[in-house]
C-alpha cells in the first residue's frame, strides 16, 4: 500500500523531490497518494471534509481497488497529515478546481495515461462535479457518493443545511481572525451535542472520527461557498460556481480513434469502434447515497434523471453520510467494480 512513483523512459530520471518541486512551481499540487500497478486503468479519488487521501475510503477498500486499477488518491489542499500546509484563509473553490486540474494532469503525464474515471464524495463530490462540467473530455465514468446536485430543496432541509454550514463557516472565520483553539472547541461542541439534534444533518452516522482528524482550519470550503468572493452571498446562485446536471449528462465530443476507453496510454480497439459509430459520448454516473440522514444532499430530480439515463445508476443504502465505510461495504465495492468495468 505504499505510494509508488515512476518516471517515463523517454525522459531523464528525476527524483520525486525534484518532480514535486517542478510541479509546485507550475501550480498548486493537491496532496496525493498513488496505489496499484502502473498501466492499469486510472481512478482518481477525491473526498472532502475532514478526510485525507485515504481516510474517507478505508485502506482495505483502496487495497482491493488497487488490485485492478491505478489509484490517484487526492485530498483538498491542507487536508493531509500533518496539517502544516494549511495557509491563512485557505483556498477558494475555483482555485481548488484549477489545482485539481493541474494535479491530475501532472500524474497522468507520469502514468502516460490520457483518461480516467472518478470516485468522489462530500466536498470532493461537489468539486468533482464542477470539474467534470469544466473539463469533461477525459472523464469516462463517475462514482458519486452521497452528495449530488440539489435543486429547490424543501424549506426544512434548506434551513438545516444553512444552520450547520454557517456554523462551520463562521467558526472557521473565527479561527482565522481570533483563535484556532477556541474555534476548535466550537466544532467539538457541534459534534458532541448539536449533530445529534434535529439541526444536525447526519444523526445516524456512526463512523468513528478521532478528534485529531477534525480541525476547524479545514473548514474553509464552507466559508468560501457562502461568504467568499465567488460564493453564494456575493455572486448569487446563478453566477457562483456550482455543478449542473445538464452539463454532467451533456454529449461529449469524441475524436475518431482517439477516445481512450481502456484508460491506458494507447487507444483500445473498443475506443476505435465507439468513435467510428458516434462523434459523441456521455459520462456515466453511479450515485450511491445514505438514507439515514436529516438532510439529503441531492434533489429528487437528480435521482429521477439519473435513473432514466442510459448507462447511469442510482442506489440507496440505509446508512449515513460515509456510505462506502458503512455495513454495506462489500455490496458497494462489488457494485462499483461492475459499474467501472462495464462498457
Amino acid at each position: 500500500m505504499a505510494p509508488t512513483k515512476r518516471t517515463r523512459s523517454n525522459t531523464p530520471s528525476k527524483s520525486p523531490r525534484v518532480r514535486a518541486t517542478a510541479a509546485a512551481a507550475e501550480g498548486t499540487m493537491l496532496p496525493s497518494l498513488l496505489l496499484g500497478k502502473v498501466g492499469n486503468p486510472v481512478l482518481v479519488l477525491l473526498a472532502g471534509y475532514p478526510d485525507d487521501m485515504s481516510s474517507g475510503w478505508g485502506l482495505a477498500n483502496l487495497k482491493s481497488l488497487s488490485e485492478e486499477y491505478r489509484l490517484i488518491c487526492l485530498a483538498l489542499p491542507g487536508y493531509d497529515k500533518p496539517r502544516t500546509a494549511i495557509r491563512s484563509w485557505g483556498w477558494d473553490l475555483p482555485e481548488i478546481i484549477e489545482a485539481l486540474h493541474h494535479t491530475i494532469h501532472f500524474h497522468l503525464a507520469e502514468e502516460n495515461a490520457t483518461s480516467y474515471s472518478m470516485i468522489i464524495h462530500d466536498w470532493g463530490a461537489y468539486l468533482g462535479l464542477c470539474y467534470q462540467n469544466k473539463y469533461p473530455e477525459e472523464i469516462k465514468k463517475i462514482v458519486l457518493f452521497d452528495v449530488g446536485i440539489v435543486t429547490k430543496p424543501p424549506l426544512v432541509d434548506s434551513l438545516r443545511i444553512l444552520f450547520y454550514q454557517w456554523y462551520f463557516a463562521l467558526s472557521y472565520a473565527f479561527s482565522q481572525v481570533f483563535s484556532v483553539t477556541l474555534a476548535n472547541m466550537y466544532l467539538l461542541f457541534f459534534y458532541l451535542f448539536i449533530s445529534w439534534t434535529p439541526l444536525g444533518p447526519c444523526p445516524h452516522d456512526t463512523v468513528p472520527r478521532p478528534r485529531e482528524e477534525v480541525d476547524i482550519q479545514q473548514g474553509y470550503p464552507y466559508w468560501y461557498f457562502w461568504f467568499g468572493p465567488n460564493g453564494y452571498i456575493r455572486k448569487g446562485p446563478r453566477n457562483m460556481m456550482r455543478p449542473s446536471l445538464t452539463k454532467l449528462l451533456a454529449p461529449i465530443p469524441v475524436a475518431d480513434g482517439l477516445s481512450n476507453v481502456s484508460g491506458r496510454g494507447k487507444p483500445s480497439s473498443t475506443a476505435t469502434v465507439l468513435s467510428s459509430k458516434s462523434k459523441t459520448r456521455t459520462c456515466h454516473v453511479f450515485f450511491m447515497y445514505g438514507t439515514k440522514k436529516n438532510v439529503m444532499f441531492h434533489s429528487k430530480h437528480f435521482v429521477d434523471t439519473l435513473s432514466k439515463t442510459e448507462g447511469c445508476r442510482v442506489k440507496a443504502y440505509d446508512c449515513g453520510h460515509w456510505v462506502i465505510l458503512s455495513k454495506h461495504n462489500s455490496e458497494i465495492m462489488k457494485q462499483m467494480k461492475i459499474f467501472l468495468g462495464s462498457n
